[in-house]
Formats: structure tokens, C-alpha cells, sequence
């Protein structure tokens, strides 16, 4: 597919932004509205997809030694790699050699088994239709309604590590992707 003049300009504002704006209030958000203008653009793609990874991953760092049972860095862990798995390994444009170092040396912190489970469920993700999700969903609902009924209460998030869990591993995907699904959906 051709470049529109619109999204060459948009690409070159990203560029500059990240450049010379990185860290600001609104840069990350105006880069990932660019992504979400052109999911399709390489420059625009890798530029956003680095930088959530990259936040991701600081997250889950910070949250691993947390003895806050409900702060699941395993869950940041994979949002980490989900970002930078969409980032072609092949990448050679604007802040390619940033970029490829930051996947060479998350990557090379990550077991090969990981790596090849979340690809797997990574697929199996992508395959899931509209419908597929709505399932999912009513399955969380129902899990929560069931935690609450035991507890003979509202249980607010009490349960909602155990949820996704238990989702995840009945649809075959990662506990990152049900966080997807349900605030895609809710």
C-alpha cells in the first residue's frame, strides 16, 4: 500500500517528537495515536511498540519484588514481550539501532521457551474473533459473579488475579491478552 502524504507527515512529526519530546506529557500518547491512525506504518509501529514495551517492562521490574499479591508483574512481563515481539527483528529505519538494542538485550533476559509459548498464544490471540471474545468476557463475568456468591459479597478485584489465570488458561492465551479482551470490551 502507498504512503499518503498525511501519513509521511505523520511519520516525520512521530520522528522528530520521540527525538527531541521523548519523556514529555503527550508525546507517548500522540505516538500511539499515530499508531492507531497507521497500525501498518513500520516507522510509526516500531517507535510506539518500543516504547510500551519498554514501560511495560519497567513496570513489571519494579512490581517483581512487590509483595503486593495483586500487583502481577508476570502479567507486565508479557505485555513487555507482546510489544516487542511486534517489532520486526529486521527493523533497519529512525532509531533502529536503539530499538534492536533494547530487543537484543530484553530478549537475551527471556528463556527461548517463553519466547516460544507467548508466540503461540500470541497466534492463538489473533485468530480470536469478535464473538470469541464476547465468551470470553461472559467467562470472566461468570467468574466473578461465582467469587462473589462464595464470599457471600461483592468482591471487587479480591479475585481478579485468579480470574485471569483461570481464563488464560482455558482459551490458551496470556494473561496479558485477557486484560485486552476486557478492557476492549468493557
Amino acid at each position: 500500500m502507498k504512503n499518503t502524504i498525511e501519513q509521511d507527515n505523520l511519520r516525520k512529526e512521530v520522528v522528530l517528537k520521540f527525538k527531541k519530546e521523548r519523556g514529555n506529557l503527550g508525546t507517548d500518547k500522540f505516538i500511539e495515536d499515530a499508531y492507531n491512525k497507521y497500525p501498518d506504518d513500520e516507522t510509526i509501529s516500531a517507535i510506539n511498540n518500543y516504547l510500551k514495551s519498554k514501560f511495560c517492562y519497567k513496570v513489571y521490574l519494579i512490581r517483581k519484588d512487590s509483595r503486593d499479591d495483586a500487583a502481577t508483574p508476570d502479567s507486565w512481563l508479557d505485555k513487555a514481550r507482546i510489544f516487542a515481539l511486534k517489532i520486526p527483528n529486521t527493523y533497519n529505519k529512525e532509531f533502529s539501532d536503539e530499538i534492536n538494542d533494547y530487543l537484543e538485550d530484553f530478549f537475551s533476559k527471556q528463556s527461548k521457551e517463553e519466547i516460544k509459548n507467548l508466540v503461540l498464544k500470541m497466534k492463538v490471540y489473533e485468530s480470536l474473533s469478535q464473538s470469541d471474545k464476547k465468551k470470553i468476557k461472559e467467562f470472566i463475568e461468570s467468574k466473578y459473579e461465582h467469587y462473589d456468591k462464595k464470599d457471600s459479597k461483592y468482591t471487587s478485584d479480591k479475585y481478579t488475579k485468579l480470574i485471569w489465570k483461570e481464563t488464560a488458561q482455558k482459551y490458551g492465551i496470556s494473561q496479558a491478552h485477557v486484560d485486552y479482551i476486557w478492557s476492549e470490551l468493557n
